[in-house]
């Protein structure tokens, strides 16, 4: 049973507040993620965390981003929550361009507090391409509810 019902999903480029869907930036660039969900379970002690997945062919490298505080969350069936997270920055500099040049995906994952387990899980795919001109990678952000 699902225990959350993600209502929409909104990222934007933090310097412009330029929606990232399907507008492309550096990949390193800050944003900014908005989560709208109904929440259909009571939620206690649960603390969203955002990291970047590096999808290698045979194994995949993990990066940190962030994390919220604790809180919790009430059920409703009419009422909604918004979650917001911005990053200044992906913290990627210690992985190779030829690993990011790839797809990866951005993920926000709600979590138990007492014990680390997985409650909810938001997977954003964020394809990179390097641009010959200028030899940086830049990403497109696809729309995780299409």
């Amino acid at each position: 049973m699902s225990l959350l019902d993600l209502h929409s999903v909104t990222i934007f480029d933090n310097s412009t507040q330029s929606s990232l869907i399907p507008f492309q930036s550096l990949l390193e660039d800050g944003l900014d993620l908005s989560f709208t969900f109904r929440v259909l379970q009571d939620l206690k002690q649960v603390y969203w965390n955002i990291y970047y997945v590096v999808d290698l062919a045979n194994s995949k490298q993990i990066v940190p981003v962030g994390k919220s505080n604790v809180f919790d969350y009430r059920a409703s069936s009419t009422e909604f929550e918004q979650f917001k997270y911005s990053v200044h920055k992906l913290p990627l500099e210690n992985i190779p361009m030829i690993l990011l040049n790839n797809v990866g995906s951005l993920v926000a994952s709600l979590r138990n507090s007492n014990d680390g387990s997985e409650l909810f899980k938001c997977s954003i795919v964020v394809q990179s391409e390097r641009n010959e001109r200028d030899g940086k990678l830049y990403r497109n952000i696809l729309n995780p509810m299409e």
